[in-house]
């Protein structure tokens, strides 16, 4: 097994990773709705 300071130098920069990743998905997810919302808003209009 690796020690201690190993294994946190490893998860580290994994977690960081996986902070970005979940950030960006959220932003294009809400990018995504909202594009979608403002659509079906104008189409209702006509």
């Amino acid at each position: 097994l690796l020690p201690f300071y190993a294994q946190w130098a490893l998860s580290l920069p994994w977690a960081i990773f996986h902070i970005l990743i979940i950030g960006l998905q959220a932003f294009v997810f809400m990018i995504l709705t909202i594009v979608y919302l403002t659509q079906a808003h104008d189409t209702g209009e006509h």
